[in-house]
């Protein structure tokens, strides 16, 4: 049995789902959620209706910032995400974890990912989530033949978009992203900020088991 002073204090997990932690990110995408609920109904209603060839310039123009907003906050999204992975780490960086064997607690983001994932047509939602960030910040610097990428990043990344069934150069990449992982429409960003906090407590639940069994925490 571990010893008093190698378990894992208890705030430092639920430090893994604190609302407060991340209030910022969470903040941020739901005011980006409210641009998009409040932009002009014709534009929806046009769009959903006109395929890409038949646009007009200011329908284009319309959906290309609508686009951009909803990359940013995917960007966002992944910055709530990257804020997890940091906090499990630290705690598997603690003498009693590592003692322990690491405990089962997860060592890479993939690894973390999937827990508490939703599947989305084979792909888990929260790594949809990561990559359509990634997809969104770097697409522009890639090639238009994504068999030709060569850095394991962007491989990973065009592998999952494409499961997610977007296509090189296609302007509706990101509706049809955040429709892939059940959180598209007007108040697509206002549902991955929910999704954000409640994988969160997903995580906190399994991290906590984890370090239960392992005999780090009461």
């Amino acid at each position: 049995m571990m010893s008093r002073d190698t378990r894992v204090p208890e705030h430092l997990v639920e430090r893994l789902s604190d609302p407060s932690d991340i209030f910022p990110l969470v903040h941020a995408l739901q005011a980006l959620g409210k641009v998009i609920e409040e932009f002009n109904d014709t534009l929806y209603s046009r769009y959903e209706d006109v395929a890409p060839k038949y646009r007009d310039v200011g329908l284009e123009q319309g959906l290309e910032a609508v686009s951009i907003i909803i990359g940013a906050g995917f960007v966002a999204a992944q910055s709530i995400l990257a804020s997890t992975f940091s906090n499990v780490k630290r705690l598997s960086e603690l003498d009693g974890v590592r003692l322990a064997g690491g405990a089962g607690l997860p060592v890479a983001k993939r690894e973390l990912f999937q827990i508490a994932a939703y599947d989305r047509n084979g792909v888990p939602d929260i790594i949809g989530i990561n990559a359509l960030a990634n997809y969104f910040k770097h697409a522009s610097e890639w090639s238009h033949d994504w068999n030709g990428l060569t850095r394991s990043l962007e491989i990973e990344t065009a592998r999952t978009v494409s499961a997610m069934g977007l296509c090189p150069g296609d302007p509706d990449n990101m509706f049809r992203g955040a429709a892939a992982l059940a959180l598209g429409g007007r108040d697509g960003l206002s549902k991955l900020a929910t999704r954000m906090q409640e994988w969160r407590e997903s995580i906190e639940a399994e991290i906590k088991s984890r370090l239960i069994d392992a005999d780090l925490l009461s």
